[in-house]
């Protein structure tokens, strides 16, 4: 008995492990140097800040409003298959901008499988789309993941600025998974599709709340007001809906506790080569380095490794074009592409076959938008 609770759980908590794994090695390396820098290493107040919006992610999730809209809008357009696809990858992207990447996926997965079956389409298809569309509808927002709350934070720009850099991008990415999508969708005929009544209630309440706590938080990390942010999310989900609490994901924290630690010490190991120092200073080697090193270890992991070392607006902007865009492709690339192939059960080989033509695809994008803002 224990011994399968104890393998359900190193399965269920694999990128845990291996941060922990990786933690007891640079203590046995590093010993007192590696504890004394862990302070240093660790930005709580960016902690506090994922916190925060892990909260409001699980809260606008619980109110129910965007499977609602979802469910509505592919009965309304049954008619027409393909708009159906569509609607769904622009209603995940809107979401994602909101709420982070990884709970856009986990709330739109059930529902885009459901209608997977439905068109007897490869689920692995839909799978991507869902992925994909959180990964870069998340992209727009300072909010939208962790990789961008991290860049928010440390280079303390302005929401607007943030969201300057990234709208063409996210535009220009959204279309183009679209025309993929339907491509791989070109044989989908114009059948009518019967939805099942799923009466999905919303909690006005629960909503009303998420949507002045999201304005009144974003307003107070921009004044720099952070613990009074997290004491007014805290104090008002509690009073509103106080089972979220026992609903969240608090082995993310540590997660993102360790990838601090982790990757801020090898991120000062690497800037001692020659290499690593000479790509910061190129805006297109920063881009490719970043995307090269999100898919080996993911996005956010790379972030950090990077972002100690911004020190111009193109490099920020490379970096924000690098991780994201490498949040893309590999099952590795992003938490939200791992936690969509997990929930679906659909093949890692299924994933891949349609997950890279659109990474590469997007790749070149983002380095025209890298050129085309050095001419």
């Amino acid at each position: 008995m224990i011994a399968n609770k104890l393998k359900e759980f190193a399965r269920r908590e694999t990128l845990l492990i291996s941060l922990l794994a990786l933690f007891i090695i640079l203590l046995a390396t590093f010993r007192e140097q590696f504890i004394y820098e862990i302070p240093e290493l660790v930005d709580v107040n960016t902690i506090i800040i994922i916190f925060i919006f892990i909260i409001l992610s699980r809260s606008f999730e619980e109110s129910g409003a965007f499977q609602r809209i979802a469910t509505h809008v592919v009965r309304k357009f049954s008619k027409n298959p393909k708009k159906v696809l569509v609607l769904l990858i622009i209603i995940i992207s809107l979401a994602s901008m909101l709420i982070m990447n990884d709970c856009a996926v986990i709330m739109f997965i059930p529902l885009s499988l459901y209608i997977a079956d439905i068109l007897e389409i490869d689920r692995s298809i839909i799978v991507t789309g869902v992925a994909a569309a959180a990964n870069i509808g998340s992209t727009l927002t300072p909010f939208g993941n962790p990789q961008n709350i991290i860049i928010w934070r440390t280079s303390k720009i302005t929401i607007l600025q943030f969201c300057e850099i990234t709208a063409p991008l996210v535009i220009v990415l959204l279309l183009v998974l679209i025309v993929i999508l339907l491509l791989y969708t070109r044989n989908l005929s114009s059948i009518q599709i019967k939805l099942c009544r799923q009466n999905i209630k919303i909690n006005r309440k629960l909503l009303t709340t998420c949507i002045i706590l999201l304005i009144v938080d974003v307003l107070l990390i921009e004044m720099n007001r952070i613990i009074i942010a997290l004491l007014i999310t805290v104090t008002s989900i509690l009073l509103v809906e106080r089972r979220i609490f026992k609903r969240l994901d608090y082995t993310l924290i540590l997660v993102f506790i360790l990838m601090f630690a982790d990757f801020g010490k090898i991120s000062e190991l690497v800037s001692r080569y020659s290499f690593f120092m000479r790509a910061l200073d190129s805006p297109a080697l920063t881009y490719l380095t970043s995307i090269a090193i999100s898919q080996a270890i993911s996005n956010v992991p790379a972030t950090i490794i990077f972002i100690h070392y911004v020190h111009s607006s193109t490099i920020l902007r490379a970096l924000v074009y690098g991780v994201n865009i490498g949040g893309l492709g590999t099952i590795i690339g992003s938490l939200a592409n791992f936690i969509a192939v997990r929930l679906s059960k659909t093949s890692v080989n299924g994933y891949h076959r349609y997950a890279l033509p659109i990474f590469l695809l997007s790749v070149i994008i983002g380095i025209v938008f890298i050129l085309l803002r050095l001419v």
